[in-house]
């Protein structure tokens, strides 16, 4: 009698009482026709299922994440919701997470401030945005864009995961970098072409700009071409480092990154022309500072590295070196607006201070909520505000974003996760007695220089899929990194 009232006994019976249910529940979910509806729903059942094997599931944002930049390219534009499967994935792992932080003490001792910091941003944000909530579908739509991927941040921090798998993910990670040739390619040559005929009627178009591999591009135009060359520019970072750490041999690192930075030949990326000697700069501030012969090398490189980018881009775009200085400079700094919209990366800050200054207190400090700001797609329209400042382009930039949606409050704890993650960084090249260690620490403390910054350029960081995961996967293997040498010192 008792075998029969063990618990394997119930869990076997409820499995097969629960079969059919779910059996109902996917028929359903396959006849509303809907990509995005199915893939949230098989990707709901694949992440529970994968809350024992949290390892699988990191593989698996890692791998769709940075390859879901592709599906525009070729697939129907109603599967691009699929993405949206993709993002259940994060979620499940960031509820793992947190359920892990919350039954398990230990970890507050090895977890570093900067991702305290960042919780902190994240419950702030939530908060903020429930007590202005505008509309459920529009706080749903920001929660989404901004925290998709955030459990792989938060998941290689407080799950435990042990060396193998993050060497494993690190080369995952750089692999899927270096197969962004092929892709490229096939844009340049394919899809180029194809767009070139629009631009008549779509004067805003830029052919170029759909060369971004696998982080974005859409067969009617427009890509996420800086964001892949931020990525790129980050992956040499990180060689770099270690070939100063003489962990890479020089044949190595010249062989790899060859194949990794020729897709920055390949587009229109004038943004590599200024986010190129930040990383470098960083990497070797101490040889500048310390050794002259190493500022007038840098010097020499970065001037030819420039002259090269803006040879490649005006042989790219067809214009003068006149022209090229103009164009960039009138929808960057002058009045002129960016692409479609009326405001571009300077006036979309003053537009802010405009509208949100000391006559709004309250929205100028704390915001108006995740999503307020985002724009829209297609037939689907933005947010509340978005839709009130129709074609301005508020939030084109992340820092247009943070400020309409989150305030000057979310801005400052944004940048103040950036600070002490930095600093974090600091302590393992400082402590830490493994050279590689130190050496992606090193190369960590770029990304987040160009990370910093790049929110002044564009607002990719809060809702592109691929350039999610490469920021999240940074800090959460930066996470990881302090929380084996604290381990290691106790």
């Amino acid at each position: 009698m008792t075998r029969f009232l063990s618990m394997s006994f119930f869990k076997t019976y409820a499995l097969w009482l629960l079969l059919p249910v779910l059996g109902v529940f996917f028929g359903k979910l396959a006849t509303t026709a809907d990509p995005m509806v199915i893939g949230m729903g098989v990707s709901s059942f694949v992440g529970i299922a994968l809350l024992r094997k949290p390892e699988w599931n990191v593989e698996l944002v890692i791998v769709l994440g940075l390859f879901a930049g592709l599906m525009p390219l070729f697939f129907d534009a109603l599967a691009v919701k699929a993405v949206w499967g993709v993002a259940i994935l994060g979620f499940m792992l960031l509820f793992g997470a947190l359920y892990r932080l919350i039954t398990t003490s230990r970890l507050i001792k090895s977890t570093p401030l900067f991702i305290w910091v960042a919780l902190l941003f994240f419950i702030y944000s939530l908060v903020d945005s429930v007590i202005q909530l505008y509309s459920a579908k529009e706080l749903v739509g920001g929660f989404k864009r901004y925290y998709q991927v955030w459990g792989l941040m938060f998941g290689l921090c407080w799950i435990d995961f042990d060396k193998k798998h993050i060497e494993q993910w690190r080369k995952t990670v750089l692999i899927i970098c270096l197969l962004q040739v092929p892709f490229c390619l096939y844009e340049l040559f394919v899809v180029v072409p194809s767009l070139e005929g629009l631009v008549e009627s779509r004067p805003e178009l830029v052919p170029i700009d759909v060369v971004a591999g696998s982080f974005g591009a859409s067969k009617l135009g427009g890509g996420n071409s800086a964001e892949m060359a931020i990525a790129l520019i980050i992956m040499f970072g990180f060689l770099l480092s270690r070939y100063k750490s003489n962990i890479m041999t020089g044949k190595e690192l010249f062989t790899v990154s060859l194949v990794l930075l020729a897709p920055l030949a390949m587009g229109e990326t004038k943004i590599i022309i200024i986010f190129f000697p930040m990383m470098f700069s960083t990497l070797y501030r101490k040889e500048l500072i310390s050794r002259p012969h190493y500022l007038i090398a840098a010097l020499v490189f970065g001037g030819l590295f420039t002259v090269v980018a803006v040879g490649v881009n005006m042989m790219v775009t067809k214009m003068t070196l006149d022209q090229l200085i103009f164009d960039t400079l009138r929808y960057n700094v002058y009045e002129v607006g960016y692409g479609g919209l009326y405001l571009n990366r300077t006036t979309v800050l003053t537009f802010w201070a405009q509208h949100q200054g000391l006559a709004d207190p309250i929205s100028f400090l704390f915001g108006n909520g995740l999503g307020s700001a985002q724009s829209g797609s297609g037939t689907s329209l933005g947010g509340h505000l978005d839709t009130r400042f129709l074609n301005y382009g508020i939030g084109f930039t992340g820092a247009g974003l943070l400020l309409w949606e989150l305030g000057v409050f979310g801005v400052a704890l944004f940048l103040l996760m950036m600070v002490m993650a930095w600093r974090c960084a600091n302590q393992l090249i400082a402590q830490s007695v493994d050279p590689i260690v130190r050496a992606d620490a090193l190369a960590i403390q770029a990304g987040l220089l160009l990370f910093s910054f790049y929110p002044l350029y564009l607002g990719a960081l809060f809702s592109e899929f691929g350039f999610q995961v490469i920021f999240t996967f940074m800090l959460g293997y930066l996470a990881w990194m302090y929380k084996q040498h604290i381990e290691y010192k106790s």
